[in-house]
C-alpha cells in the first residue's frame, strides 16, 4: 500500500532523487543485496566552494631541532661529505632532549632522503 500522496517504487538498480535545495542524492540496494545505501551524488546551494590550493609547502612547521639539523647536514654536504645516520641521531638526540631514538631516526633518515634527493 502506498503512502498517503506518494507512490511506491520497486527499487531494482538505483534510484536518483532531486531534493528541494538543488541537491542529488542516489539510493541503491545495500551491499549482498541488504539494506539500503543512500549517496550524495551533487551538493546542494548551501554548501561553499572548496577554498583554493596555494602554491608551496603544506603541512605543519618542522620543530626548531629538525631546522638545526638541515642546517647542520646541508653544512656538511657543501663541506666534502655527509656523516653516517647514527652521527646525525644522536646529534638530534642531544639537540632535542623531548624525542626519542625511534622519532630521531625516522627524522635523519627522512632528512638524508630529501637531501639526497
Amino acid at each position: 500500500m502506498p503512502p498517503p500522496g506518494g507512490q511506491r517504487i520497486k527499487l531494482e538498480d538505483r534510484l536518483e532523487l532531486e531534493l528541494a535545495d538543488g541537491s542529488v542524492v542516489r539510493v541503491q540496494n545495500g551491499p549482498y543485496g541488504k539494506g539500503l545505501a543512500i549517496f550524495q551524488v551533487t551538493a546542494g546551494n548551501g554548501r561553499r566552494p572548496p577554498a583554493p590550493r596555494t602554491p608551496g609547502k603544506r603541512g605543519r612547521k618542522p620543530r626548531a631541532s629538525t631546522v638545526a639539523l638541515r642546517e647542520r647536514m646541508s653544512a656538511d654536504q657543501l663541506s666534502g661529505g655527509l656523516k653516517r645516520p647514527q652521527q646525525y641521531v644522536r646529534w638530534l638526540i642531544e639537540c632535542d632532549t623531548q624525542i626519542g631514538l625511534p622519532f630521531a631516526r625516522a627524522v635523519v633518515y627522512r632528512e638524508l632522503r630529501a637531501l639526497r634527493n
